[in-house]
């Protein structure tokens, strides 16, 4: 027995721990994996999940067929340095170009006519790009109305669209909101990031009564 989760980054440092393997449990969750993740980052560490329960934790082929996993690599695009450096550099640049293009006209717009915020959520969203130049918010990330920051830091910023958000009119269950959360932190790309600014303009024009988007 070399420790426990309270001393485990001194572990890690003593023994120059390279892998870390959990045995997915009730005690164990997938919240507490991630928050381990996050804490242990500066280590630049590898982790495995011993389960055949991960639905939370998979790739692509978890949307279509979960099959019994016994050792599976965790791994989450979103928080790669070149995935933060692209996703930065495309969330400032198209936000200027939104800045100065779109935003006057909505913002003077809104303080004429008072947007019906259920009906505009497309000018809402235009209202807090500015948000998304300065970092606070990406135009793609967990939905703005997810406010709960503790053990979130490893699923990204919250974004003015995302996978919850363009799904949400289906009356998602936690759980389904939960691993559309970590589907996304773990597929991250621009290519996925523009599919879904896509389907989120298409269910702005073409939807109607969205309960929140």
């Amino acid at each position: 027995h070399l420790g426990n989760l309270n001393n485990i980054s001194d572990v890690i440092a003593s023994f120059k721990v390279k892998n870390i393997v959990f045995a997915k449990s009730d005690v164990l969750t997938n919240q507490l994996i991630l928050d381990l993740m996050w804490k242990l980052k500066r280590f630049n560490l590898s982790y495995n999940i011993l389960s055949s329960d991960s639905e939370m934790l998979l790739g692509k082929s978890a949307l279509d067929k979960i099959d019994d996993i016994y050792l599976m690599q965790i791994e989450y695009n979103i928080n790669r340095k070149f995935n933060i450096l692209v996703k930065r550099i495309f969330d400032f640049l198209i936000g200027i170009v939104v800045l100065l293009a779109v935003y006057p006209f909505v913002f003077l717009v809104n303080k004429i006519v008072k947007f019906d915020e259920k009906k505009n959520r497309f000018s809402k969203k235009i209202l807090l790009v500015p948000k998304v130049v300065n970092g606070k918010l990406s135009f793609v990330g967990r939905a703005t109305w997810d406010t709960t920051a503790t053990g979130k830091q490893f699923l990204g910023k919250n974004g003015l669209t995302g996978l919850v958000q363009i799904n949400y009119y289906k009356n998602l269950t936690n759980d389904e909101i939960e691993f559309y959360n970590y589907y996304y932190a773990k597929n991250q790309s621009m290519a996925l990031d523009a599919e879904i600014i896509l389907r989120t303009i298409s269910l702005i024009l073409f939807r109607k009564n969205l309960p929140r988007l």
